[in-house]
């Protein structure tokens, strides 16, 4: 199964989306912009 992430990035928060190949909401978040940040706190898709 395919999974797209798109990303709003702003100067203090990122908001984060993952939806799956048929455009199901898999997982919404924000996170801090910065790089850690947004490695270490993502969407985890199983």
């Amino acid at each position: 199964m395919a999974y797209f992430v798109g990303l709003d990035v702003s100067v203090q928060e990122t908001a984060v989306c993952v939806v799956d190949e048929v455009g199901k909401v898999i997982c919404e978040r924000k996170v801090p912009t910065e790089p850690d940040d947004l490695v270490e706190r993502h969407c985890q898709v199983v």
